[in-house]
């Protein structure tokens, strides 16, 4: 039976030697990071694992004590200190991998998610992201919940029943929001060059940033585009007002946007809680390459942070 505790007492839950997993972007816990944070010792030779995402995750665990380390896969500016003071162990691998090495050979003791309100049933809806969370759920011994009065319940998103959290910790976290990068020229010029080679009934993956913003504003004569992507931001919203964005023609998930997280604009929150369009799913499906080389006209849509002598991204 779930506990329902103050965040003052998440600190006291945490042993040296324990692998504690944070539910990353939006489903970031903030009201528990705040209390850790907040209680230093509680984080002494605690290794946290997480996953940021560069515009959303804005707080390095490595910092909460001289002791505290970190597991990571991806890397952020917010982590440099730590990296170069070696307190973050950086382990690079492919996204869908990422979701094996955590439900699988990785020690959790504890995991840290943030959730939304139960309803009638008792099933809580994460709000606006899945990604790993649910196979996490299975293997850590302790989870501990933030239960977020202000997620909401979009349609087409695997709840979790609350018994499934050991402990629950209410709060009235404001919804966390990815800053919309505005289109310089650049970035316009190759976006719509991008945009060029997208044909209609294609389905796209993009990622964020100028570059995927911009050729997505280019997009606007299209028709019957469909979306698989781990992620979708405000781009995708005005393409799917538009009615550009519809998935007609998808061979899989027909009519559907199938997208692990949502991270934008407050309006594509708001919109997002409540489109029945949206089919949100676990990082072995939005990025299974098994599954995505069997999508008719598939067409992924990134920006390279840079490029190497030898044409390497």
């Amino acid at each position: 039976m779930t506990e329902w505790i103050e965040a003052a007492a998440v600190p006291q839950m945490l042993r040296p030697g324990m692998q504690v997993f944070v539910g990353g972007s939006v489903m970031e816990p903030l009201a528990l990071l705040a209390a850790l944070k907040d209680a230093p010792e509680a984080s002494c030779g605690v290794t946290y694992i997480t996953n940021p995402v560069p515009g959303l995750s804005r707080i390095d665990y490595a910092t909460f004590h001289p002791e505290a380390r970190v597991i990571t896969n991806f890397m952020s500016d917010r982590m440099q200190n730590s990296f170069a003071a070696g307190k973050i162990d950086f382990i690079p691998m492919q996204y869908h991998q990422r979701h094996f090495f955590v439900s699988g050979p990785l020690k959790i003791d504890v995991a840290l998610v943030q959730y939304g309100p139960p309803d009638e049933n008792g099933m809580c809806s994460p709000g606006y992201g899945i990604d790993f969370v649910p196979a996490v759920l299975e293997r850590a011994k302790l989870v501990i919940a933030e239960i977020n009065e202000a997620l909401p319940a979009p349609p087409h998103l695997p709840k979790t029943h609350i018994s499934k959290f050991h402990y629950a910790v209410r709060s009235q976290t404001p919804l966390q929001l990815l800053r919309v990068v505005p289109v310089d020229e650049v970035s316009q010029k190759i976006g719509a060059h991008v945009a060029g080679l997208v044909r209609d009934g294609d389905c796209i993956e993009t990622g964020v940033g100028a570059i995927p913003n911009a050729a997505l504003a280019a997009l606007g004569d299209r028709n019957d585009l469909g979306v698989h992507s781990g992620l979708i931001s405000d781009g995708v919203m005005a393409l799917a007002r538009a009615g550009v964005i519809n998935g007609r023609r998808k061979n899989i998930d027909t009519g559907k946007i199938v997208t692990g997280i949502v991270a934008g604009s407050n309006e594509l929150m708001q919109w997002a809680g409540s489109c029945p369009d949206i089919s949100y799913r676990t990082v072995d499906y939005t990025h299974d390459v098994a599954l995505l080389g069997g999508i008719d006209n598939f067409v992924a849509i990134n920006g390279a942070v840079e490029v190497d002598l030898l044409g390497q991204l």
